[in-house]
Order: structure tokens, then sequence, then C-alpha cells
């Protein structure tokens, strides 16, 4: 397997040399443009569909009255449809930040080229993409961000990227942040259908130009970690708005992977909107306003949200534990996994199929033409693509995992390898 990898690595390299100086070229040539043609033909046909589908609202956009290009827009990431939701209410083309595993498919290259989207490494630093922002500045265009570098998984906000305010401070331009209400309750992350209840956006000036002359980076970071802060139950818990839709607890397991009664993990399983455990038969049933409930006994979490904080605090002891022990043996282990092997936007490669097991120092990947290992602190760029699929950087390859199982969660091995890497930082 090392040779096989080793063989697709220095192809990709070959490609790469041969490719790099006139890709490079090209790039310096190429404007990201987004027509406005385009987004009036958008607004008028995807935006009036998701419109009408999520129930769209949108509040405060006399914002906008006064606001001319170049500005930020700046939101919590809830969902695939982001860009189209806020788009749809906003007066001038948004040229979005995407991660660059979008771009990888020639189709989807051409399509978010025509609606000038900017690509972007998932967390790792990218000074083409900060460079290609300037010019988009300096065009008077509309920049937009998703701060959080991830969508979440259960309704809350996540921790502001802290390189964004360094980003905001040195292009000293007006930031807005729209607050979506109700979108992941109407779009989960972890469901394949989604539901019909209330999205809302409500459009705020977070800065001027001159607040940001005048604050700190640390003090734009707090401010904006601030004004991005959001709980979808919070919210719920006041409006109760049903979301209503088939088989609402279907996939559940993607992001909940511990039952709270045996504490095993990967054992939950979902069908229609019973949730539970095939183990210890605990069970829960999800209703039309996103909580837990039970007739016959007490729930043990009533939202997604408490049920996965108690499960990373529960996993990090876990792991803890393992680690104390010296532990050797496999943690945790899933079959029917594929792996790629590739580099930023370039097309990912089949490399093998086989099981992923994790350690405490570490995963394994075993194929039939033998194993990769990939040590903690060789692992960089560590994220969870759409459509589940594990991706991160090990010495300059950028490797995929995938389950043939659409059950099988790969937030859960999101969640062991990043507390493994924070015991192994201390």
């Amino acid at each position: 397997m090392e040779d096989r990898i080793g063989k697709i690595a220095r192809a990709r390299k070959r490609r790469k040399s041969r490719r790099e100086s006139r890709r490079e070229s090209r790039r310096e040539r190429r404007q990201i443009r987004a027509y406005r043609w385009l987004n009036r033909l958008l607004k008028l046909t995807l935006g009036k569909y998701l419109t009408i589908r999520y129930n769209l609202k949108a509040y405060n956009l006399t914002v906008f009255e006064n606001l001319k290009p170049p500005y930020i827009m700046m939101a919590n990431h809830s969902c695939f449809w982001d860009p189209f939701i806020i788009s749809n209410f906003v007066p001038d083309p948004i040229y979005f930040v995407v991660t660059d595993a979008s771009f990888r498919s020639p189709f989807m290259r051409f399509l978010l080229g025509l609606v000038g989207s900017i690509p972007k490494t998932k967390a790792i630093s990218d000074f083409g993409t900060v460079k290609q922002i300037m010019e988009i500045k300096r065009r008077g265009g509309v920049i937009g961000i998703f701060p959080e570098g991830h969508n979440t998984w259960d309704g809350h906000s996540l921790p502001v990227i802290y390189a964004t305010a360094k980003l905001i401070k040195h292009l000293k331009i007006p930031v807005v942040i729209p607050e979506k209400r109700g979108a992941f309750l109407s779009i989960p992350r972890w469901a394949k259908k989604n539901r019909r209840g209330r999205i809302t956006l409500d459009f705020k000036l977070a800065f001027t130009g001159e607040e940001i002359e005048r604050l700190s980076t640390d003090e734009i970071y707090t401010r904006l970690s601030g004004f991005l802060d959001y709980n979808e139950y919070e919210f719920q818990r006041k409006e109760m708005i049903p979301y209503k839709g088939k088989d609402l607890a279907e996939y559940l397991e993607l992001v909940l992977f511990i039952c709270p009664e045996c504490k095993s993990i990967g054992s939950m399983y979902s069908l229609g909107r019973v949730f539970t455990c095939k183990k210890c038969n605990y069970i829960t049933f999800y209703n039309n306003y996103g909580f837990f409930e039970n007739s016959n006994k007490e729930v043990a979490f009533e939202t997604i949200r408490d049920w996965n904080v108690w499960q990373l605090n529960y996993l990090k002891t876990f792991l803890q534990e393992k680690k104390r022990q010296n532990c050797l043996e496999t943690i945790i282990e899933d079959s029917r996994i594929d792996c790629r092997i590739g580099y930023r936007d370039e097309p990912m490669v089949k490399s093998g199929k086989g099981t992923l097991q994790l350690y405490t120092d570490g995963i394994v990947f075993s194929a039939s033409g033998g194993d990769l290992s990939f040590s903690i602190d060789e692992i960089t760029g560590l994220n969870v693509q759409n459509e589940e699929k594990l991706e991160f950087y090990h010495k300059d390859n950028l490797f995929r995992f995938d389950s043939k199982d659409r059950r099988v969660s790969i937030y859960k091995w999101y969640c062991c390898l990043k507390l493994l890497q924070e015991m192994e930082r201390g």
C-alpha cells in the first residue's frame, strides 16, 4: 500500500511540476467574476424556490440602503444552501470563499466560477485566497466568508477562526452579519431529508470601516465572536416553530454516535422518528420541533446540542483513560472504507478499500495492498467534507476516507482525532 501511495504521490508531483507554472499563470490572468445577469437569474429561479421551499423571511434590509461595496458578508454556516439563501436578499453579487474540494469536479469548477467563488483549502492558511480577496476589494465587490470554517453539527455556532479578525483589520471595510434562525432545523447537516418550517435572516451592520480602524485585532475578534454566537435551540424554545417532514430522525447517528445509557460508541440507529441503541435498546423519539421525547420515560437529553456536548466530554475522558493505560488495542474500527489521495483542488485518485482503525497515537488504514499508518502529530488540515468524507493532509498528500455504509459516523472519527491532537499538544 505504501508503494502504491508513493507511486500516486510521485505521479501527482510530476503532473504538478509540469502544470503548476501554467496553472499559476492562468490564475494570475484569470479574474474571478460574479456576473450580475446570473445573480439576477438565480434570484428569480433558485431564490424563488428556496423562498417557497423553506419559508424564507428577511429583516432589516434597510442596512443596504446607505451601504455600498466593497464590504464583507459574514455568517454562521448552517447548511449547503447558505450562500444562496443569503445572496437572495443582498442587492449586489457576493464573492463567497468556498472549500477547494468543490472545485475538484470540472463541472463544479465551471459553475462556481460563474458565481465568483473564491477557492480556499479547509483548516489551512492559504495566501492565494487572501490575494484574491484583496483583488475583490480593489474592484469594489462584496466578499462572503463563513468565519467558523465548518458548518454546524448540532445547531450551535462554532469558534471563529482568529485569522478572520486579522483579515477584517487588514481590509478595513464594513462587515454585515445576517443572523440566520431556523436554518439548522430546516436543513440539518446529518439528515438526508429536509423539513419545512421557517428560516429568517436579520441583517446587522457589525463593523464600519471607521470602527475597524480604531479597534485592535483582539477587540475585533471578541466582538465578531459575540455577533456570531448562536444556539438554534435557544431560539426554538422561544418560538416553537414546527419543522415538518418525513423520517425526521433518519441518520441522526451521523452526529450522535454514543449511547447515553450504555456508553457504547457507534451503537445508535435511526428509523423514521425513532432513535435507538442496538446494544441496550435505549429509545427516544425526534419530534417536529427538533426535540427528543419519550412518553414512557424521561429522555437523557432534549436536544442534539445537549447530547453532543455530553458525548464530546465523555469521549475526551474515554480517550484520556486509554492514553493513561498506554492502550495498544484498537479503540474504534470501521470497515468498507474507500481511501483516495490528491492535493488541494486536484481530482482525487482512488488508492484502495479497507478498514480504518483508531489507536491512541494515530489511525491505520488496512487494505489488501498493505497498511497505511498516520501518526496524530503528522495529521494537518483535519476536516469533514460534505457527504461525510474525512479529509486531512499527511506528508504533503491529501487523504480522503469515505464509508460505503451511509450510516457510519465520519464525525466520530473527526472528534476522536481532534481530541487526540489536543492531548498531544498538551
